[in-house]
């Protein structure tokens, strides 16, 4: 998922954990970066995220979601593709949108 800005900024941070005390650093370092972009309103995309909420992924996709979520139910109504994500639940098919939230 691309911003919906005409010019943004990719910053990767390639890092590698030795051992689990290292792998805690980091990941604790990662969700600082995160907490200070949301609290100052740098719009920020992860690559390959982690999200666990429906409403982090409906935050994820901007705009878009309604059409992302549109298309799931056409080509997936029984939501059996991409499960690992968590976006959508096996409940008997609704569209579900920012107001069910």
């Amino acid at each position: 998922m691309t911003p919906d800005e005409k010019v943004f900024y990719l910053v990767a941070f390639l890092r590698s954990a030795l051992d689990a005390e290292t792998l805690e650093h980091l990941t604790n370092q990662n969700r600082q970066i995160l907490g200070f972009c949301h609290d100052s309103k740098i719009g920020v995309k992860q690559y390959l995220p982690h999200y666990t909420t429906i409403q982090e992924w409906m935050d994820h996709f901007g705009d878009k979601w309604t059409q992302f979520n549109a298309m799931k139910m056409q080509f997936d109504p029984q939501r059996i593709l991409a499960t690992g994500q968590r976006i959508f639940h096996f409940e008997p098919s609704t569209v579900i949108t920012k107001d069910d939230m």
